[in-house]
């Protein structure tokens, strides 16, 4: 949990799982992506979308700068 609020706070996307505090300060789509709890393929899926897309990182980064 607190990872992930370190790296949106430094304007980066976050990629969690899909779990109550999670839900609580991400945006699934907005300003990060959830993936079910233990589904390593989703979470791989979700970082490879990142990586592919500087535009999508940069946007999604921008949405946790508030």
């Amino acid at each position: 949990f607190y990872e992930s609020m370190e790296g949106m706070a430094a304007e980066k996307p976050a990629v969690a799982a899909d779990n109550r505090g999670h839900r609580e300060i991400i945006e699934d789509g907005v300003n990060g992506f959830l993936v079910p709890a233990g589904d390593s393929a989703a979470f791989a899926d979700r970082i490879e979308k990142l990586y592919r897309s500087p535009c999508l990182r940069k946007a999604m980064g921008q949405e946790n700068e508030e």
